[in-house]
């Protein structure tokens, strides 16, 4: 999935990225260099009193989506690379994947 850093900033577009990166940051394919950068650089600036608009949070929430965007862009070519590189199989589901076990029993 190749979406424009620009396209999809609806509510439901921004809630999806931030469960992505939720799940990216758990994800040990992800560059540890990038988990903290982008998500440590965005919260460092929402604390930081220099604004680019004084008294309102408006430049400090577009930097944070921005960098949650990025984060999950990076992020997910960082694991479709790692998934190519060790031949698995880069095609998702249809649905959830249920890990199990199983037997085959002869009649």
């Amino acid at each position: 999935m190749n979406k424009s850093l620009l396209s999809g900033w609806r509510p439901s577009d921004i809630m999806n990225d931030f469960s992505k990166s939720l799940r990216l940051v758990g994800d040990r394919r992800v560059p540890l260099v990038l988990k903290l950068i982008l998500p440590l650089g965005a919260l460092v600036y929402w604390f930081v009193p220099i604004d680019l608009i004084p008294g309102l949070p408006i430049d400090d929430i577009a930097v944070l989506l921005l960098a949650m965007r990025l984060f999950v862009s990076l992020g997910e070519s960082a694991v479709q690379k790692t998934a190519d590189a060790s031949g698995e199989d880069s095609q998702k589901s249809n649905g959830p994947v249920v890990d199990t076990t199983w037997q085959v029993m002869d009649k």
